[in-house]
């Protein structure tokens, strides 16, 4: 099917995840003879890799979806991945002759597109050609620290996926229908990745995956192991971690230590998600981990390596959030010297657990309290 004069128009919406995927796209229909064009009416072939991560990141993937639906040439074969075609189909229904593939079936399209080079011969891939494209998630406007534009241009650099899919069950959390259960990368094929970027003259290297501290306990390893095979490369360059769950540096704070401590000059900004700073709502989101872990991690590291750069999350509004849970909250994000924050505003997803909770946030009182977090956080640099 395919030919040197066959076009194809690749496009995504979400996170890091989605952009390297659609770049393996991308890689894959170049190797299959197909021509990339920048608009979906030319193309011969066009896919979009969707987000839905919650539902206002859904209307944007159904709105872009509908503006290429009606801009696409009849007879083009029109592909819809991502996460929404797991987490919603029903929401593709107005485009009845897409056809849908999983986050991680991306080599149906060998059969799809009948190609004669399969998906399995394209390698992940460290770079994209599509990080400024405007069909990425709208650009948050408002403050930013020093750290958070060092960790957002890292995300332009270059990336390694660890690991796809996570060991979590968050009651929030729908990503985890589309992504799926823990699959690493091998020590190996990582390190590999990281060599080839090293010897490439890259400097600055963005580690992300469903669960970037989950690394490699399905394969009987652990992100320490593999930091320390990538730690021992010599040459300069500095490390970025993308949603490293702050369960696992709890839990492997004493062996994580020494390789901080001693490799402090190669760790940039590490993203720790910590969701909230009350017990209370921390069971209920079901994370495994109490704020007093939380607290004792954070204060060590920041103590023991001031030079590592913390980021963290916050859901704000959580079904049941009292006044003292919120303050709890607050007081984490006064009393951690956290580098880079971001707030969630929680709303109801239909196929999150969360939504058949209880005594949900006005939404007013969710605006006055992100409203509240944020300008905590932008006071540390006043």
């Amino acid at each position: 099917m395919a030919g040197s004069k066959k076009k194809c128009y690749v496009n995504y919406l979400g996170c890091e995840k989605r952009k390297l995927d659609a770049q393996r796209i991308v890689n894959f229909l170049r190797a299959n003879g197909y021509r990339l064009t920048s608009r979906s009416a030319d193309a011969d072939v066009v896919v979009f890799l969707t987000c839905a991560f919650c539902n206002k990141y859904e209307n944007y993937s159904v709105a872009k979806l509908e503006k290429i639906y009606t801009q696409k040439r009849a007879g083009a074969t029109f592909v819809v991945g991502g996460c929404l075609p797991a987490i919603n189909p029903g929401r593709l229904a107005p485009f009845p002759d897409a056809i849908q593939i999983q986050a991680r079936e991306l080599p149906v399209l060998d059969t799809i597109l009948q190609s004669h080079v399969p998906m399995a011969d394209i390698a992940d891939p460290n770079t994209t050609i599509i990080d400024t494209r405007d069909e990425a998630l709208p650009r948050q406007v408002g403050f930013k620290s020093p750290a958070e534009l060092e960790y957002q241009a890292a995300k332009r650099g270059y990336k390694i996926r660890l690991d796809w899919g996570c060991l979590g069950n968050c009651s929030y959390c729908v990503t985890r229908l589309a992504e799926g259960h823990l699959m690493s990368k091998t020590e190996d094929q990582v390190v590999h990745e990281f060599q080839q970027g090293v010897d490439a003259g890259f400097t600055s290297f963005f580690l992300t995956g469903g669960d970037a501290g989950a690394y490699g306990i399905d394969l009987g390893s652990s992100i320490v192991a593999l930091l320390k095979r990538i730690l021992e490369i010599p040459r300069e360059y500095v490390i970025h971690f993308h949603d490293f769950g702050v369960q696992w540096l709890i839990q492997y704070f004493s062996a994580l230590l020494p390789l901080f401590q001693n490799h402090c000059e190669k760790l940039g900004c590490f993203c720790f998600p910590a969701q909230s700073g009350s017990n209370r709502i921390l069971k209920l989101m079901r994370r495994p981990y109490t704020a007093e872990a939380v607290y004792a991690t954070f204060r060590a590291v920041k103590q023991l390596v001031p030079s590592i750069k913390i980021g963290t999350h916050f859901i704000v509004g959580f079904p049941g959030e009292t006044e003292d849970d919120f303050q709890q909250i607050a007081q984490m994000l006064r009393e951690i010297p956290f580098d880079f924050v971001e707030i969630y505003r929680y709303k109801d997803h239909d196929r999150a657990d969360s939504c058949a909770f209880a005594n949900k946030i006005p939404r007013d009182t969710i605006l006055e309290r992100n409203a509240i977090l944020d300008q905590i956080f932008r006071e540390k640099f006043a």
